[in-house]
């Protein structure tokens, strides 16, 4: 039986945000350079956490807030209820969800067009956190300690022009953002997405969605 050498053999992880980058539109209804791919993100992150899925809670019953921090950046808080066990840390470099986690498609496609992302999750007095590239690891995560004694999910981002464009910009009138999927029944609940613009520094950019 042939004998065979594994010590040049080289492991490349695979890239899960290649699907997303070609093309954006498949995600967020348009492409690269397009001047709506901005808007569109927004609405599709919005609509996400206004209508969470199914095993995260019922629709209108999260409370979040998703602020714009820069022309290209974002931070989307939500108070995720999870039951979670202490972390066992380090988790290896190549789990990209390892906190971000799969549930919510739009911050992970959101993820995946950004140059740098910082995911933090946190619950019963106990956090952990991590940056990365697109969806790939910087490094280990972290522990730290929340503010917060509950539990939720926060997620920054800047998003990368090489994959969103140079001329992505997030749009200044927030409140022509829409959040509601055309699908939905449910009455609005205890739940809403509040919007916040940090680059006018105005109460006015303040937008309630129920």
């Amino acid at each position: 039986m042939a004998e065979h050498s594994y010590e040049n053999i080289t492991i490349e992880l695979p890239d899960f945000g290649a699907p997303v980058r070609r093309p954006p539109r498949m995600f967020f209804g348009a492409d690269r350079g397009d001047q709506n791919l901005a808007a569109h993100l927004l609405s599709a992150i919005g609509k996400d956490l206004l209508h969470p899925p199914a095993s995260v809670a019922s629709a209108h019953a999260l409370q979040a807030r998703l602020e714009v921090t820069g022309d290209r950046g974002t931070t989307v808080t939500v108070n995720q209820p999870h039951a979670w066990e202490r972390p066992r840390l380090p988790v290896p470099r190549g789990w990209a969800t390892a906190l971000l986690g799969d549930e919510w498609w739009s911050l992970c496609a959101a993820a995946a067009l950004s140059a740098e992302v910082t995911v933090e999750r946190w619950c019963g007095g106990q956090g952990a956190r991590q940056r990365l590239a697109g969806l790939r690891p910087l490094a280990d995560i972290e522990e730290f300690r929340p503010s917060d004694c509950g539990s939720g999910l926060r997620v920054s981002a800047t998003l990368d022009p090489a994959h969103v464009g140079t001329d992505f910009l997030f749009p200044m009138d927030l409140a022509e953002l829409n959040l509601h999927d055309p699908d939905c029944s449910v009455s609005p609940g205890t739940g809403h997405v509040l919007i916040r613009d940090h680059r006018s520094g105005l109460a006015a950019g303040d937008v309630l969605h129920r």
